[in-house]
């Protein structure tokens, strides 16, 4: 899966996007689910409960200024950077790999990705031909 990882590594944003589709499929990469840190997260989940999304800040690592935002494990806030993000997104591309393979017909890929895996599986197919043979 070599190929599969290196291009997942130079595709940051198609890495991303499929996280966040395994995590609506089954919630598999949930420490990778994040959302835009903007005005619409602060509505959708703490509409009209200000307090709540203060404490959720202030007890969690909340920065205004970071781009991602996501709820750790006691329900605080936790802002990621672009960076950030990026960096647990590489970090995990094993994982993320795993899960793709597992769950691939539930959901959606590129195809430059469809091809790399059907080549993939078809290269350990024949290694495996050829391992039975001698």
């Amino acid at each position: 899966m070599e190929n599969v990882k290196a291009y997942l590594l130079e595709n940051v944003s198609e890495l991303r996007q499929i996280a966040s589709e395994l995590n609506s499929w089954d919630g598999c990469l949930e420490h990778l689910d994040v959302w835009e840190n903007d005005e619409e997260f602060f509505n959708t989940y703490f509409e009209g409960n200000p307090m709540e999304a203060v404490r959720a800040a202030h007890y969690g690592e909340y920065s205004y200024n970071d781009d991602y935002v996501r709820f750790n494990g006691y329900g605080n806030l936790e802002s990621l950077s672009e960076y950030d993000l990026e960096r647990e997104l590489k970090d995990s591309v094993d994982d993320i790999i795993e899960n793709i393979i597992e769950k691939r017909s539930h959901i959606y890929l590129s195809s430059e990705l469809e091809e790399l895996l059907d080549g993939e599986e078809e290269e350990e197919e024949e290694e495996e031909e050829e391992e039975y043979e001698v």
